[in-house]
């Protein structure tokens, strides 16, 4: 992964990486949370790493300890979301299911795949979490082969036939 580097980036990513180390989002669980001391979620877990993630390619320092915590928050609490919560939601939970499983592999995170192929295999996945799982199991393509495509072409248009007769625009 190529991060490419601007004026406004070279501010932001340490100050993101320097908040993302603060431990003040990460909970006792290791996922993340929203807010400072609150509840930690798969999704906000998943974002955190893969902000850390694109910091380290590019070159800025971070505490792996974080991150193996984090990678043990998706990998266990993470697949179990709380469903009594107001805002859950089905679809949101398995697109941050695959967007986790994503986030797990680019850290080499061997289950992830797993995760992928069983997401891919149940067919509720939005188109959100397809992409994700898809690529998270980029390497198991061939053994789904017969799911539909992500993205249909749009048929070919009709071709116009040349007129007989010249057509003359007037102004």
């Amino acid at each position: 992964v190529v991060v490419p580097v601007t004026v406004g980036v070279v501010k932001v990513v340490p100050a993101g990486a320097e908040q993302a180390d603060d431990s003040r989002q990460q909970t006792a669980y290791g996922g993340f949370s929203l807010w400072p001391d609150g509840e930690p979620n798969a999704f906000y877990t998943a974002y955190g790493l893969w902000g850390l993630y694109l910091a380290k390619q590019a070159g800025y320092p971070v505490d792996t300890s974080r991150i193996d915590e984090a990678l043990a928050y998706l990998a266990n609490d993470g697949l179990n979301p709380d469903k009594n919560q107001p805002v859950y939601s089905e679809m949101g939970n398995l697109s941050a299911q695959a967007f986790a499983a994503y986030v797990r592999a680019l850290y080499k995170d061997k289950g992830a795949a797993a995760v992928a192929t069983n997401l891919l295999t149940e067919g509720k996945l939005p188109i959100y979490g397809k992409v994700y799982a898809a690529r998270t199991a980029g390497d198991l393509a061939p053994l789904f082969a017969d799911l539909p495509p992500l993205h249909q072409p749009p048929p070919p248009r009709p071709t116009r036939q040349p007129s007989a007769f010249p057509v003359r625009m007037v102004l």
